[in-house]
């Protein structure tokens, strides 16, 4: 059996991917540049404990996607969740809804290609539960 032992990157393909990393950059702070090569975008959203860094990247759609729905969420990691909110909800962003968890708050919108976007922050409670055992 094939074993997954992390996520290496993570790829969207977009039918404007120059707007859609802008917007990745100016509301979310991921930033990537284009290599004209293949005319996709590169960046990383950081690393790994053991220094491997984590890619991300926007392709050009090859076939348009339009309205089509999209089937996968990305869930992003915050240190400040109801100040990243407010920031978002500043800029004309909508904030689809928010949940609470024992472990965690969340916070869903979508980009504007549709894909849907969890931000997520850690409650410090539920992290020190699980250091203590």
């Amino acid at each position: 059996m094939v074993r997954v032992v992390a996520v290496n990157a993570i790829m969207i393909y977009a039918d404007r991917p120059a707007e859609l990393a802008g917007w990745y950059q100016e509301h979310l702070g991921i930033r990537s540049v284009v290599n004209p090569v293949d005319s996709c975008y590169y960046g990383e959203l950081g690393e790994w404990g053991d220094g491997t860094p984590v890619h991300f990247g926007i392709y050009p759609s090859p076939v348009p996607l339009g309205n089509s729905p999209r089937s996968v969420m990305i869930n992003y990691r915050v240190s400040d969740l109801p100040s990243a909110m407010l920031v978002l909800r500043s800029k004309g962003i909508q904030i689809d809804k928010t949940v609470e968890e024992g472990y965690g708050s969340f916070a869903y919108l979508r980009d504007p290609e549709g894909n849907l976007v969890e931000l997520w922050m850690e409650k410090k409670a539920a992290s020190a539960e699980v250091a203590a055992n």
